[in-house]
């Protein structure tokens, strides 16, 4: 079967308002109410994801960070799989999981793999003032925002479960001022990245376009 004849037959349902599993590091969680309008849809729900990372196994500390607290936690949101493209699908379903399952892909399976292959619209759920509390210790560093970081993976699934998971309440309840934020040197914004997953349009030519854009306008305003 060609990749560009494949038919993406979403099989099962996520949870709803309870976090799950994706893999034995990555979380997830979706609400009916966590949506974002765009032009063409007002509806688009999405899903937050978490991700544990152990950076010392991934050699990602040095000599000025403190071994003790290795584990940070990645916060991201995600378009609903069922918002899913199929031009976007394309890029990243393994055709053997679809066949090793009759011909559907499961949906766990879609959010996963979109997951890894593009990763999520990055959002720090240290941006939100908690009013939950959870009894373990971990390290605060203020460095171009505000980072946590854990001892153990334990400690980090907890902390997900307790305060984390709670805190992107709020986050959804201000999504589009976090999806306009942009988050590589060109200027591509979670809109974009909306865009890409849920009608397959290519990531970075908004931005480069908009930048075009600047830049004649920039050009027309000094010839005036």
């Amino acid at each position: 079967m060609r990749r560009e004849d494949m038919v993406f037959n979403l099989d099962g349902k996520l949870p709803e308002d309870e976090l799950f599993d994706l893999s034995e590091y990555v979380y997830a969680i979706t609400k009916k109410d966590w949506i974002c309008g765009t032009d063409y849809n007002s509806n688009i729900q999405m899903v937050a994801i978490f991700e544990i990372i152990d950076r010392a196994e991934y050699g990602l500390m040095d000599e000025k960070d403190n071994l003790d607290f290795p584990y940070i936690v990645e916060s991201s949101v995600f378009a609903h799989p069922k918002f899913f493209s199929k031009k976007f699908m394309d890029s990243f379903a393994e055709k053997d999981v679809i066949e090793d399952n009759g011909g559907k892909y499961p949906i766990y399976y879609a959010l996963y793999d979109a997951y890894m292959y593009m990763g999520g619209i990055h959002v720090n759920s240290e941006t939100v003032q908690s009013a939950h509390k959870c009894d373990i210790e971990t390290e605060v560093v203020v460095k171009d925002g505000k980072f946590r970081h854990f001892k153990t993976f334990e400690d980090a699934e907890k902390y997900i479960k307790e305060i984390y998971v709670p805190n992107m309440q709020a986050i959804m309840g201000l999504i589009g001022f976090y999806l306009d934020r942009h988050w590589n040197m060109i200027g591509t914004t979670g809109w974009d990245s909306i865009y890409t997953m849920t009608q397959g349009k290519d990531l970075f030519m908004p931005a480069l376009d908009r930048m075009k854009e600047e830049m004649k306008w920039r050009k027309e305003e000094g010839n005036e």
